[in-house]
């Protein structure tokens, strides 16, 4: 038994070193341990996903920048300066720990951090995965008529 486990678990373990090592965005879901039973998994609140999707940060009703993220993704936190000053300038961005809110993740097929989900009037008009420079934040913004909030 214990060397069925070792043959499924290793693959899993030397991708994850690879993606490390990479730096790459991968998936935020990780598969449970085989010892793990389904009757332990606590679903988050639901009241809780459906306030973070209708959360109108600085005023904004009509346009919102998700940032999906996690506190252990190396990507996430080198995006975060970059995110950081786009809120700063009044942007409209609302940074999501996927680890805390998987319902919302999930409504919009986050499979991949970092990753950015522009909404405008209740639909995703821009999405962008993985590291990417400030100008591309930016232009996703400007490129459907959204600016900070004054």
């Amino acid at each position: 038994m214990k060397i069925r486990s070792f043959l499924f678990a290793w693959p899993v373990a030397l991708l994850g070193l690879v993606f490390a090592l990479l730096g790459c965005s991968q998936d935020f879901v990780r598969a449970p341990a085989v010892s793990d039973s389904h009757a332990d998994i606590k679903a988050p609140d639901s009241v809780d996903a459906d306030a973070a999707a209708n959360t109108k940060p600085n005023g904004t009703g009509d346009a919102i920048l998700y940032d999906f993220q996690a506190e252990w993704c190396g990507p996430c936190k080198r995006m975060d300066p970059l995110v950081q000053s786009l809120i700063n300038r009044g942007y409209p961005i609302k940074q999501v720990d996927v680890d805390q809110n998987r319902s919302l993740a999930a409504r919009y097929g986050v499979n991949g951090i970092p990753c950015f989900v522009l909404v405008v009037d209740g639909q995703e008009v821009d999405r962008v995965v993985g590291m990417v420079p400030l100008s591309r934040l930016e232009r996703m913004f400007t490129k459907n008529n959204v600016g900070p909030v004054p």
